[in-house]
């Protein structure tokens, strides 16, 4: 064989291998391939799952971020409106404040005046006041003077009707003297017996010459005396002057004496004298002859 034959030969040979071994390695090769389209193919299955979840959980992502957004946009209006009425309300009450503020200059300048007015008024309430305190001494004065008049006038109308009672008491023992003392001068005359002036005339005042045994009935002051009405009168012998003792029962004291000024036939009225005058008290102290 020709070397150009035998090179021919090694390379067939060579070329054999070099196709068996391509075959092999293309064979073994394919089924890597295979198994790594498989594995990718999978992989690229799953791949488009997870695209599809994320998608879905993008869009979903995206619908609440809608949805906060709009939230967030009604929220931001909300607020925005709220600022304005909030605005609008610090505006109005600016708008009071100025004008409480206004009225309170006027009430100011009012209460400042009214305390003008007020310190004018106490003033004249105070000189009033002074005035009225010196209207209410002169009257008092004026009705202390009064009421002392009216006693004064009690004590003397007192007197008067005492001085009335007396002189109608004596006139009456005027007349029934004249008329005694016409009796007897006409009994004397018809005896022959001349009346002189001191035969006729009587003894007056000095003790009583009967027992006397009375009660003070009532005392009073006339002009600045004090009198005593007793229960006894001309029927029981009592005449005027007539002095009787005043004694006190519950104790038997000498309180005084009693003059007899005016004498009627069952009462007496006298004035009294003596060191406890003021302690004879009505239906309680005695008047008596003898103690």
């Amino acid at each position: 064989m020709s070397t150009l034959t035998k090179v021919f030969l090694v390379l067939q040979m060579v070329l054999s291998l070099l196709l068996v071994a391509g075959v092999v390695t293309y064979v073994n090769t394919n089924d890597y391939w295979k198994n790594l389209a498989t594995t990718s193919g999978e992989k690229l299955s799953a791949s488009d799952l997870d695209n599809k979840r994320l998608r879905n959980e993008n869009n979903s992502i995206q619908s609440q971020t809608m949805v906060a957004l709009n939230q967030k946009d009604t929220v931001i209006q909300g607020l925005r409106d709220q600022i304005a009425a909030a605005q609008q309300q610090v505006a109005q009450r600016d708008g009071q404040i100025a004008e409480l503020t206004a009225n309170l200059g006027l009430a100011t300048t009012a209460q400042t005046t009214a305390n003008d007015a007020l310190k004018a008024m106490q003033s004249a309430y105070a000189e009033r006041s002074k005035n009225y305190d010196d209207l209410r001494g002169n009257f008092d004065k004026q009705q202390k003077q009064l009421v002392e008049a009216n006693l004064r006038i009690d004590d003397l109308s007192n007197t008067v009707d005492v001085t009335r009672q007396q002189s109608k008491f004596y006139g009456e023992q005027v007349a029934q003297l004249q008329q005694d003392l016409a009796k007897a001068n006409s009994i004397l005359k018809q005896n022959g017996i001349s009346a002189s002036a001191q035969n006729a005339s009587a003894t007056l005042g000095g003790a009583p010459t009967v027992p006397v045994s009375a009660k003070v009935e009532e005392t009073k002051m006339i002009g600045g005396v004090r009198y005593a009405t007793i229960n006894v009168g001309s029927a029981d012998s009592i005449d005027r002057n007539m002095q009787l003792k005043v004694v006190d029962p519950r104790s038997h004291q000498f309180l005084g004496y009693i003059v007899i000024d005016t004498v009627y036939p069952h009462q007496a009225i006298g004035r009294l004298e003596g060191p406890r005058v003021n302690d004879i008290m009505p239906q309680v102290s005695e008047v008596r002859s003898q103690l």
